[in-house]
């Protein structure tokens, strides 16, 4: 091996934001950028993506820092979340459209300063910058904010809506 060298290149039109490797086959890259998208690349190839998601913000229109991978040999998933809120999930054989999409909002309170007459909560969108999956609970996930705040979250309810704990 020599050690001035680099082992793998891959190659990226916009910043990286978060990688992993795919958790059954070391040989494949998985990665989020800043523009939203996610990437795949096969350290047995040439240096660009072998599949990703579609450009422009279709899923993701904001950065994802969280990236995740769920499931067994022969079934598993990618986990994706940007920075407002939206949570992803991946079939790997095809990023062409996501198989799940939850939009992650959580209860705050709202500032006393102002005048309102009604409900002192309101629904926000979560950023989220950090992600913990779990090996015997896939549909269980804790993601950290940008707010410090941590929040539990089950995948497997509802489509759309606030899985939030």
């Amino acid at each position: 091996m020599n050690k001035k060298k680099h082992e793998y290149s891959i190659v990226c039109q916009t910043e990286i934001t978060s990688a992993i490797f795919h958790k059954h086959n070391p040989k494949l890259v998985i990665g989020a950028t800043y523009t939203g998208q996610i990437m795949i690349w096969d350290t047995r190839g040439k240096p660009v993506p072998v599949q990703k998601t579609p450009p422009g913000g279709k899923f993701h229109s904001h950065p994802i820092y969280c990236l995740g991978m769920t499931g067994s040999l022969t079934s598993n998933s990618i986990i994706s979340i940007s920075n407002d809120g939206v949570l992803c999930t991946w079939s790997m054989g095809n990023l062409s459209k996501n198989s799940k999409q939850i939009y992650l909002r959580a209860k705050k309170k709202k500032n006393t300063d102002s005048i309102d007459t009604g409900s002192n909560q309101y629904m926000e969108e979560i950023g989220a910058i950090c992600m913990a999956t779990s090996e015997n609970e896939p549909n269980n996930l804790f993601i950290g904010t940008d707010e410090s705040d941590i929040y539990q979250i089950y995948t497997n309810q509802s489509k759309y809506g606030s899985n939030i704990n």
